[in-house]
């Protein structure tokens, strides 16, 4: 199905083109009983499984198809009407009904949508895309615990495609830990039937990183119309982040784990980090409520030696010195965000939060005042990850990425130091 002419009436909107304009929609129908199911996907996007309404001129689906586009404009499809020719057959016309919804800043509008289109059986192969970034780490690698994920434009067949997925080691790489393979929607989902779009794969046991590797599809992979893709084949590197330790105590000598982005090692004496203690600092960045700062952040594996993670920190943040009386800041945007992992696991991520009186010292640095936290311990408990190791990941700089409305404080120069993190 191609979508067309499409009609906004959402008087707010200020020009934006609706997403669903020429985009193409996969129909799978199938017998089931006395009526039909209907499964309707836009090209690499969410399957829906709509209810099938038939009369004599037409064949109605009803339910929530989504196209989202790049530019704020989220068009949810609740009813498509595909006519139906005297002979019964589908002619091939369509009309579509809808809302679109337009997320401009931190201002919400919708409005009806409407469309034609036309349907055409299926002659396209189906085509796949490899996926390789890390949500929290560097740009040009990967974690140990990221997944590598494959997607398809369309449905195609589960069985077939996970037999056609593999990874090979590159260069040096002398073998690669077992990797697991996850296929979405999961076979009890209403639209599984229509294929797998998306091979989600995680290792079940880690290397040290540092690994680099391709993540290959052989060709073949069929659709449920029997139409191949093509083979694929995309390179990788996995960061060094060494192998498990007791402990991580941060300073000059990074070789147990790994870093990426704004990170400097600190020596004892430093008068940065703590009294007698090195330190790694991270920053500075910008960070606050809507957008993202710059990514920094370290990454090692620890031996779960008890049920509680440690971080030991201090935060500084920079604002405009206006003379005094000047008092401390009480609002800070989160700090540090942290995420643990164990192998073959997804990941969950926590985050600092700062109170109001947080805080506590000030120095003065050109027009700046630069206020300080003390050193304080983040406590993380563990009791969902169960395992003999723990990957974690302290990452700074990356804002929530979105506007909640209202008054938004403005973005404050952050930097973080880190003594260690440990485990007990």
């Amino acid at each position: 199905m191609v979508l067309s002419g499409v009609r906004q009436q959402d008087p707010n909107n200020p020009g934006i083109a609706s997403p669903s304009e020429g985009v193409r929609l996969r129909l799978d129908l199938r017998r089931q009983g006395e009526g039909y199911q209907a499964v309707v996907t836009p090209r690499f996007g969410q399957a829906s499984a709509l209810a099938v309404t038939l009369s004599r001129s037409a064949m109605t689906l009803s339910g929530a198809v989504v196209v989202a586009g790049g530019a704020g404009a989220t068009d949810t499809w609740a009813t498509l009407t595909l006519q139906r020719a005297a002979s019964g057959r589908l002619s091939g016309a369509l009309s579509a009904l809808g809302t679109e919804e337009l997320l401009m800043g931190d201002v919400v509008s919708s409005g009806a949508v409407e469309a034609d289109g036309n349907l055409t059986p299926d002659a396209t192969a189906p085509e796949l895309q490899v996926r390789l970034t890390s949500s929290v780490g560097p740009g040009d690698a990967l974690l140990p615990w990221d997944p590598l994920v494959v997607v398809a434009a369309e449905g195609v067949q589960p069985a077939a495609w996970e037999s056609r997925l593999g990874v090979v080691p590159l260069g040096d790489a002398q073998g690669l830990p077992e990797l697991g393979w996850e296929l979405t929607p999961e076979p009890a989902s209403p639209s599984a039937w229509a294929g797998a779009l998306a091979a989600e794969g995680r290792w079940r046991r880690w290397s040290d990183g540092g690994v680099s590797f391709s993540v290959e599809v052989a060709a073949g992979t069929p659709d449920l119309a029997g139409h191949a893709a093509a083979a694929l084949v995309a390179p990788a590197q996995l960061l060094w982040v060494g192998p498990p330790q007791p402990r991580i105590d941060y300073g000059a000598d990074a070789i147990d784990y790994g870093q990426w982005g704004r990170v400097r090692w600190l020596a004892p004496g430093d008068a940065a980090c703590e009294p007698g203690a090195s330190c790694a600092k991270i920053g500075s960045f910008e960070s606050g409520a809507c957008g993202a700062g710059s990514p920094a952040g370290l990454a090692a594996r620890l031996q779960r030696s008890g049920d509680v993670l440690h971080v030991r920190y201090r935060v500084e943040i920079t604002l405009p010195d206006e003379g005094d009386p000047q008092p401390a800041p009480t609002w800070a945007p989160s700090p540090l965000g942290l995420e643990l992992a164990v192998p073959g696991g997804r990941p969950r991520r926590t985050s600092v939060a700062l109170e109001s009186g947080a805080f506590t010292s000030w120095r003065v640095e050109g027009a700046a005042r630069i206020w300080t936290t003390g050193w304080r311990t983040f406590d993380v408990p563990l009791a969902e990850e169960q395992s003999a190791e723990i990957g974690y990941a302290l990452f700074a700089g990356l804002g929530p990425g979105t506007c909640t409305g209202g008054l938004i404080p403005p973005p404050v120069t952050t930097t973080v130091y880190v003594t260690s993190v440990t485990v007990d």
